[in-house]
């Protein structure tokens, strides 16, 4: 039968050419969720920010009020200054991108795990109620 996905699809080598894609071709980046069978595609991988937004609100429709509203709030600013960056001054990119390591560093020193990764009652209800 051979490995299975989650969704129950024949999985893939990573390492063979996508389909559609000519043999031997190597794109510069990927765009794709965080599953690890989606890197190793391209030189570069980079996650897809949508799927990166999922993460903290996911925490936040899970009850937390800190790091997640935190790390929403810093993604959507770092995500409007990716928006407009073709009209910033040649400094200003460098300027954002220190201000906003600053930010993420200080919502990083208040990050506090909490509950199990991956269990969140309000969401599993949520689930099984549609």
């Amino acid at each position: 039968m051979g490995v299975r996905d989650q969704s129950g699809r024949a999985a893939r080598d990573p390492a063979q050419p996508r389909p559609g894609c000519a043999a031997g071709v190597r794109l510069g980046v990927w765009v794709s969720d965080a599953l690890g069978n989606q890197r190793g595609h391209a030189k570069r991988w980079q996650m897809c920010l949508a799927h990166l937004l999922r993460d903290p609100q996911w925490a936040i429709d899970c009850g937390d009020t800190g790091f997640g509203v935190r790390f929403r709030l810093w993604l959507l600013q770092a995500m409007a200054i990716g928006r407009k960056r073709d009209g910033l001054r040649d400094n200003t990119p460098l300027q954002y991108r220190h201000n906003l390591e600053r930010r993420l560093d200080r919502i990083m020193a208040h990050a506090v795990p909490q509950g199990r990764a991956g269990s969140c009652a309000a969401v599993s209800a949520a689930a099984g109620s549609t």
